[in-house]
């Protein structure tokens, strides 16, 4: 953290580490949280200087991290904000991590769909097979995925085209439950949220300078 640098540093051969230097153990949680902040912030206004792009992500990330404390204290919604960020994306950091939530958000609306399925059904029909008033036949769990894919796929959601009301037709009947509407509205934001923190995360890995 103790860095002496002027504005054409070349950051790429730097160690920056991530311990907490020594004089600053002995601060108080506060204290150190707004100093450490404030130093990765000067760093963070070098790698700007220099137009190092991905630098300048990872100091903010850094900077954020290290105001937690401090944001819990004085803004805790901006605090609540910056941890899920951090969660889903590693500040924007991460290829991975959003890609992990897609497919565990892929997971949980499938097993939640094909649930309202079997809460939903006539009264002695099998919980594998379609409950459709029509003559449509078919295995309800494949179309709990596919709702489950439709609705995480964001761009390609085909919800509105036609030809494809069999897959909630197939699970839920003719008329569709209010919770399953709500349940694949927020699937298909949240979809959204994390094809953003990945196209993000792209951007800060690729865009050196």
């Amino acid at each position: 953290m103790d860095l002496q640098a002027s504005s054409t540093i070349e950051l790429e051969y730097v160690d920056i580490g991530d311990s907490v230097p020594a004089s600053l153990e002995r601060l108080d949680p506060i204290a150190r949280a707004r100093d450490l902040s404030a130093r990765w912030r000067a760093l963070k206004r070098l790698a700007e200087q220099g137009r190092h792009h991905y630098y300048t992500a990872l100091f903010a990330r850094n900077e954020m991290r290290a105001r937690e404390p401090l944001d819990r204290q004085q803004r805790p919604v901006a605090a609540l904000i910056g941890r899920w960020y951090g969660l889903l994306s590693d500040y924007g950091l991460s290829l991975w991590r959003p890609w992990a939530w897609w497919g565990g958000t892929l997971a949980i609306c499938f097993a939640l769909f094909w649930a309202f399925h079997v809460l939903f059904l006539p009264l002695g029909h099998p919980i594998f097979a379609c409950h459709s008033d029509s003559e449509l036949t078919g295995f309800s769990p494949w179309s709990a995925l596919l709702l489950s894919l439709r609705q995480g796929s964001v761009f390609g959601n085909l919800a509105s085209l036609p030809g494809t009301g069999w897959i909630t037709e197939c699970l839920y009947g003719k008329h569709l439950p209010g919770i399953v509407m709500v349940l694949a509205g927020l699937q298909t934001a949240f979809s959204a949220l994390l094809l953003f923190l990945f196209g993000l995360a792209v951007r800060n890995h690729f865009r050196v300078r």
